[in-house]
């Protein structure tokens, strides 16, 4: 059973890490065990962190998810999703837009002051202006509210509130978190996946089930009796993996 302290407590023990390559092209132990490498790797970090710790989201693979959209997606199809200005708490995954719409960015919510409403999180492929680097980092980091689109709670089993991390850099100090509802315990979550433009059944179970013959499966679950006919932002049912 994984709590959010369990979680957090992954996360921190990477602080400090930087990857290689550039910042177009980074490369990471994060992307290399996700399996997209050279690769962004800040929500592959966060999938790293849930899955190592015994919760793995299984949004995009069983081991998580890479896209940024696709787990915002994912979090509001299953009540999973809490818009701004919701409260977070300590284990929340906070979806940054630095464009107002697509989210581009994702760290594991640590700390969050509720007068200043400014989050602190860590964040995998972030930026070390006191090194020079502008990317490829693992740092815990403070930010306003200002480009935050919502957050993901993961469906941990409740436990004790997660302890605060010791910044690799000074980070502004800030208050407990204050929950606007407490943690549920995990439950059973139907999967579904919106088609996208380019999708068929056999594409959909190889990237969702790892295995592109389960194509039958989704067909059957979903009452689809011709398997080579979807249409776009149909809502499909998926098979446990």
């Amino acid at each position: 059973m994984t709590t959010a302290t369990d979680v957090v407590g992954k996360a921190r023990a990477q602080l400090g890490y930087n990857g290689t390559g550039s910042v177009d092209n980074p490369s990471s132990k994060f992307g290399h065990w996700y399996g997209i490498d050279p690769g962004h790797w800040c929500a592959m970090f966060v999938s790293w962190a849930l899955a190592t710790a015994g919760l793995p989201l299984k949004i995009e693979t069983s081991k998580g998810f890479a896209f940024c959209p696709t787990g915002v997606a994912w979090a509001k199809r299953n009540g999973h999703w809490f818009p701004k200005p919701a409260t977070p708490v300590p284990g929340d995954l906070v979806f940054f837009s630095f464009g107002g719409v697509r989210p581009d960015h994702v760290g594991l919510v640590t700390v969050f002051d509720p007068k200043s409403r400014r989050i602190t999180s860590i964040q995998g492929n972030t930026d070390d202006s006191s090194m020079g680097r502008k990317g490829n980092c693992c740092r815990l980091k403070g930010n306003s509210e200002r480009h935050v689109l919502g957050y993901l709670r993961p469906p941990y089993t409740a436990g004790k509130a997660a302890h605060p991390v010791q910044a690799a850099h000074p980070v502004q100090a800030a208050h407990p978190v204050q929950a606007a509802h407490p943690v549920q315990a995990a439950h059973p979550v139907q999967r579904t996946h919106t088609v996208q433009p380019g999708d068929t059944l056999a594409a959909i179970a190889r990237r969702l089930l790892g295995d592109p013959g389960r194509f039958r499966e989704i067909a059957r679950l979903n009452g689809i009796p011709n398997p080579d006919v979807i249409r776009v932002g149909q809502v499909l049912k998926i098979p446990p993996r």
